[in-house]
Order: structure tokens, then sequence, then C-alpha cells
């Protein structure tokens, strides 16, 4: 699979608005925006492709024991065979985070307001730090919307994670 991306907008006040899938909140801060540089653009016009919504970084050096990175990407649901959401939420976060993560727990159903999510945690050794992520990852009209919260400090990750409590998805 390979990763494009679709439409970005973080607007003056820092919301994220998608208006294709129905969703905004407000990022987590501290990091600059880097979607443009991390999308591959062929990948954007493929529904067959994980699409890059938004990519954040805290900076360049990673192994920064500061160091945070955030992002968001959706795929159609009903491109993944599973017998059920959780089950195809989890597999989209297996992909998303690569196969270099090593999982450091199973996958668990988590409820953060009033919104569902597939936790999936990992962790990777990158140079002299070690990375910890987590993906939640919910249906929002039809899509699977992964948010993957990387850091050097679980910590960090635990702060970052308080940008899903501002998640509004629109009815359709």
């Amino acid at each position: 699979m390979t990763f494009g991306q679709m439409k970005p907008g973080v607007d003056d006040h820092g919301v994220y608005q998608n208006n294709e899938l129905g969703f905004s909140f407000v990022p987590p801060g501290g990091m600059r925006n880097a979607t443009s540089q991390a999308a591959d653009p062929s990948a954007a016009k493929d529904p067959n492709s994980i699409q890059l919504l938004l990519f954040q970084l805290s900076g360049p050096n990673s192994n920064d024991v500061n160091w945070r990175a955030f992002a968001v990407q959706s795929f159609p649901r009903s491109q993944v065979s599973a017998a059920n959401d959780f089950e195809a939420e989890v597999r989209l976060a297996r992909t998303v985070i690569g196969n270099t993560a090593t999982e450091t727990e199973p996958a668990k159903k988590t409820t953060i307001g009033d919104r569902s999510y597939a936790l999936s945690q990992y962790q990777r050794v990158h140079g002299v730090a070690t990375e910890y992520s987590r993906v939640y990852t919910t249906m929002i009209g039809g899509q699977m919307v992964a948010f993957v919260f990387t850091a050097n400090l679980p910590s960090n990750i635990d702060d970052m994670v308080k940008a899903l409590n501002t998640l509004k998805v629109k009815a359709k």
C-alpha cells in the first residue's frame, strides 16, 4: 500500500477540518505540519491507498528525548476483509505503524468521549531512542481513520492523546 494526501486543512485557529469525511479536531500542539513532505501525490488519487490526512513533527531529531510525531490516516473499511470493524481497525493500525514496530500488548477497545476506538500499542528502537506509539482507529463515514501518536517518552503520548477529546464528527 502507498500513502497519499487528501486536502489537509488546519485553519487559523489550529483546528483540523476534513469536510470530505465530516470531522474536525484540534491536533496536539508544539509540532509543525509536515504533511506535504510525507505524502505521495500519486497515492492521493488511488482509492486503494492509505490516505495521509495530517502529519506533524516536533522536530527533525528523532533521537531527542522530547521528540513527538502525530499522523492521521484513512482507508475505506470496504477494502479490508475482516469479521468486524474492530478486527479491520486493528489491521489498519498494524499497517500504518509498519512492520519494524513490536506490539507491546494486545489491541483492545476503548472509548474517548462518545467515540469507540481500537487501541493498538507499539514500540521500536530507532537509533539511540525507543519510540512508543499508540494508534487509535475508529470508523468515520465508511472510512477507518487512524490517529497515530508517537513519542520517545510515553508521558508525551498521554498529553497528545487529549486531542481526541476535541474530535467532532458530523452526522451523515
